[in-house]
């Protein structure tokens, strides 16, 4: 950074600067949205040849599903990818951000949302595809041996049923720091008393409201 003209001021130090790097990607959903779809950001990670793990596009099935679902549901993402990292782990985070998984089948990377109801936002509808998988009826429970119920559950222990979920994100409207986005289970915290999770380091996201819905 350079400039003939800039006043240093009368004192002895330089005083710390910020800069916004604005990368091709940005405000590809509109000029008041710097935010970028993870899917594409996912898109060059995986299969760019320089910057990438140069993984082949066929490999990659129709992510227009998972598009859909980031964009209408407003989460959006700035990753400054400064270090290097293995791409499996990258994708883990994203899928992660984007309550999304990964799934290898036929041969090709899938990323299949979670989320089971519609959302309308950014431009575009997200649609879940909520036909059941499975018609199961009585007759297709066998005991293990007589006297064994049918069906058997497992519970976590009590120690890993959070109610309290915390997210580190890059506040824009604070100059990019560290802020924190809290989502609480109210009804359980009176009942079985805060149970908090691991903090999750998201400095991918700049927006609290992102933040505050990754959260919940």
């Amino acid at each position: 950074v350079a400039s003939s003209e800039y006043d240093l001021g009368t004192g002895a130090q330089i005083e710390n600067h910020m800069f916004e790097v604005v990368a091709p990607m940005a405000y590809h959903l509109g000029s008041s949205q710097p935010d970028v779809d993870p899917s594409l950001v996912m898109l060059s990670v995986l299969t760019n040849t320089r910057g990438g793990a140069s993984f082949p596009s066929s490999g990659l099935d129709d992510w227009s599903s998972w598009s859909d679902f980031c964009v209408a549901s407003g989460l959006l993402i700035s990753p400054a990818l400064t270090e290097q990292s293995p791409a499996a782990d990258v994708l883990r985070m994203c899928a992660k951000l984007t309550n999304t998984g990964p799934v290898w089948s036929g041969g090709r990377l899938k990323m299949i949302p979670y989320a089971d109801t519609a959302a309308t936002g950014n431009g575009r509808t997200f649609t879940p595809n909520t036909t059941p998988v499975y018609d199961l009826d009585d007759e297709c429970y066998t005991p293990r041996s007589s006297g064994e119920p049918p069906l058997r559950m497992e519970l976590k222990s009590p120690s890993e049923r959070f109610n309290t979920v915390r997210v580190e994100f890059l506040n824009r409207a604070q100059q990019y720091n560290i802020d924190i986005a809290v989502a609480k289970d109210q009804a359980d915290i009176d009942l079985n008393g805060p149970r908090v999770m691991e903090t999750i380091k998201a400095h991918w996201i700049c927006e609290a409201a992102v933040a505050q819905r990754v959260a919940h």
